[in-house]
């Protein structure tokens, strides 16, 4: 007589993602390395483990990562056969992207006028650093536009200089404005004399 030789069993793990929640599930089915027509299905727990996994910025990529433990049992309910997957499975969590606010304007006096700044804050990550962008600097310079038609003062009434400001920055538009008032010009006498002989 040749002994029985027994159940030896392995585990094929199957993971599904789902890329709505970056969550995993999966599934396992033992399989006996002495007669692979003898399968079980396993029944799978699935442990996320928040020490490996990161959340994804506006510039990087972030990641789930997933490990899964599997139980065979027999008609009695005995446990059989037992395994973990061997390498941590990882569901990748796209890159946000940045979303700018509606921005922060500001204008500031010079020997010329008036020049604006521009802080946008993105909504996406609170430690992002704002983007600031000005007048003639750089690739994304404010263009700024002066409306004098209406900078004429006169003695009681001051006038207005309306300057335009607008910049597209990652493909999203900004823009204000600012009246700067020209101070009436008051009132400047002379005399004329008018004489009457008699």
């Amino acid at each position: 007589s040749v002994p029985a030789l027994g159940h030896n069993y392995t585990c094929e793990f199957t993971w599904n993602d789902n890329k709505e929640d970056y969550t995993a599930t999966a599934t396992a089915i033992f399989v006996c390395q002495n007669d692979d027509s003898h399968k079980l299905e396993g029944e799978v727990e699935v442990q996320k483990d928040d020490s490996e996994s990161k959340a994804a910025t506006c510039t990087a990529d972030g990641r789930n990562v997933f490990t899964a433990t599997a139980t065979a049992t027999d008609e009695d309910g005995n446990v059989i056969a037992t395994a973990t997957t061997e390498t941590p499975h990882e569901v990748v969590i796209p890159k946000t992207g940045h979303k700018y606010d509606d921005g922060q304007w500001s204008w500031s006096e010079t020997e010329t006028g008036y020049t604006p700044t521009l802080v946008l804050t993105c909504q996406n990550d609170a430690n992002e650093e704002p983007v600031t962008l000005k007048e003639g600097e750089g690739e994304n310079d404010i263009h700024v536009t002066v409306d004098d038609s209406k900078s004429t003062a006169t003695c009681t009434e001051a006038g207005v200089i309306v300057y335009n400001a607008s910049v597209t920055y990652e493909e999203k538009e900004y823009s204000d404005t600012h009246n700067a008032s020209v101070p009436a010009l008051g009132h400047n006498y002379t005399c004329e004399f008018t004489w009457n002989d008699n």
